[in-house]
């Protein structure tokens, strides 16, 4: 997997073995509602089905059993589906940028799966989603956990930006 380090850069995760140079990444804290910086403290390797993502023209993998944050453009509200729900449907994903300003509305689509394709990821708490680069400054929040009902339910773009 992808993810921004402490110094904006986009970095690489891809095994276990090869020693990191980064302390800290970038998350969405959802207790917090904003984005912050959290220390790596152990990667996690998940191997399983996994799905293609392409947003703003960036194609990535995540496991089908991982969350995305969405938005309505109407409401401006935010809601959370599991990735695999974006199968043949229209759903524009939340972004974010280092300068926060506003948000992004970046339109999603599943391009491919994979039955059994290993991916790497920091380590995230249950309120922390990992802030995923789909281009040199921008980014989409996803999660291994369901936290809508404690964290997202009723949330719009006015509490995050």
């Amino acid at each position: 997997m992808l993810l921004f380090d402490e110094y904006n850069r986009t970095i690489i995760i891809d095994d276990l073995l090869t020693p990191i140079t980064i302390d800290y990444f970038w998350v969405l804290d959802l207790e917090l509602k904003d984005f912050t910086l959290s220390e790596i403290k152990m990667l996690e390797a998940i191997t399983g089905p996994a799905v293609c993502l392409e947003i703003n023209g960036f194609r990535f993998w995540v496991p089908t059993s991982w969350f995305i944050l969405i938005v309505d453009e109407e409401t401006n509200e935010i809601d959370l589906i599991q990735i695999p729900e974006g199968s043949g449907k229209s759903f524009t994903a939340l972004g974010g940028s280092f300068e926060l300003v506003r948000p992004y509305y970046l339109p999603m689509k599943i391009v491919d799966y994979h039955p059994c394709k290993k991916l790497v990821s920091p380590s995230l708490t249950r309120e922390q989603m990992l802030c995923h680069p789909v281009d040199p400054q921008t980014w989409v929040s996803i999660t291994p956990l369901d936290q809508y009902n404690k964290y997202v339910k009723d949330l719009s773009i006015d509490d995050l930006f």
